[in-house]
């Protein structure tokens, strides 16, 4: 082997693959940090960030990704793993190292950033199963359900979307993508919310009844020792449900015996209107009569059982401008009674 590939044979010691160490998630850090720089000092690139150090996303570190993910999510050799955000592509060479026959694809927007994962994969020796791809990850990751990346037979996708630092919307436009092109059984890891778990949502969020019908949510919390931006948080575990059939939609007996009582009800309507339309007009205008003065003792009745409300009652109901002219009346009825008992 070449000198380049001298950190790639140590980490893959540590890792276990050669059956000498165990592994050792300081020592993996240490060794990625110089196979990292001698990627660096080979293709004369240096790593993108944004305009500070602060307003970048920062990296999980290696023991965050072995216990909250591969361990947590049982990745298998059949499984296909994904990092959305990729950045120079530790998550992925550490996966890949990991668990031996795993592929793993990682999306990064910034191309030097895309250039050093390719490198670092390079050094790793990893290229048969490690992929790096440069663009977009609302355009790319619709090929989580392409036949290039698909996983094995028994296997499923598991996802790293890292959204720390996303906005909402960016947010909900990747969760429409899981939707639609995740199967059944694949994992989501968010360390931000993709939606609103309760109905107290935030202004900047929307509640997503779909999403929540869809995914299974599973919350873990993590110390600050596991992330290189130095604050506790939750790491938010998506699994989709399997699909369910929709019974609503199917027709039951109450349903058939209310479109059969409608069905018998217009049917005698029609009867009636047709009885109705040959019959002479005097027998219309009893019938008529008849209809007007069983309604009128229908209402009368309602209105004798139904409850009237006391005076007091009443005159809260009534609007305000109808009391000022009542009172006035009142006033002035009574300055005439006056008036004429004097006179």
């Amino acid at each position: 082997r070449r000198e380049d590939y001298r950190d790639g044979i140590f980490v893959a010691a540590l890792l276990g693959q050669m059956g000498k160490k165990k592994w050792d998630p300081v020592a993996f850090s240490d060794a990625l940090t110089r196979a990292m720089i001698t990627a660096e000092q080979k293709i004369q690139i240096k790593r993108t960030h944004g305009k500070t150090r602060q307003e970048c996303a920062k990296e999980l570190l290696p023991r965050f990704i072995e216990e909250l993910i591969i361990n947590n999510a049982g990745i298998t050799s059949k499984d296909t793993f994904w990092d959305f955000g990729c950045g120079v592509g530790n998550v992925i060479v550490q996966v890949a190292s990991r668990v031996r026959g795993a592929v793993a694809v990682g999306v990064e927007l910034q191309p030097n950033n895309q250039k050093l994962a390719q490198e670092l994969v390079r050094q790793w020796n990893l290229e048969d199963r490690v992929h790096v791809i440069q663009g977009d990850m609302r355009e790319e990751c619709r090929q989580l359900s392409s036949e290039q990346y698909k996983p094995r037979q028994g296997g499923k996708v598991v996802v790293l979307y890292n959204n720390y630092l996303m906005l909402p919307n960016m947010d909900s436009e990747m969760l429409d993508v899981f939707i639609d092109n995740l199967e059944e059984g694949s994992i989501v890891f968010t360390t931000k919310p993709l939606f609103p778990h309760t109905r107290k949502t935030n202004k900047s969020m929307t509640w997503s009844t779909q999403a929540k019908s869809v995914f299974s949510i599973e919350e873990m919390p993590y110390t600050a020792d596991l992330v290189e931006w130095g604050h506790p948080g939750t790491l938010f575990k998506y699994t989709k449900k399997p699909w369910q059939f929709d019974e609503t939609s199917t027709s039951t007996p109450q349903s058939t015996s209310a479109t059969s009582s409608s069905a018998s009800s217009t049917s005698s309507s029609s009867s009636s209107s047709s009885s109705s339309s040959s019959s002479s007009p005097s027998e219309r205008r009893s019938s008529r009569r008849s209809n007007r003065s069983t309604s009128k003792k229908t209402s009368t009745n309602t209105n004798a059982n139904s409850r009237v409300p006391s005076t007091r009652k009443a005159k809260q109901a009534s609007p305000p401008n109808k009391r000022r002219k009542t009172n006035r009346r009142r006033v002035a009825a009574a300055a005439e009674s006056s008036d004429d008992e004097l006179n």
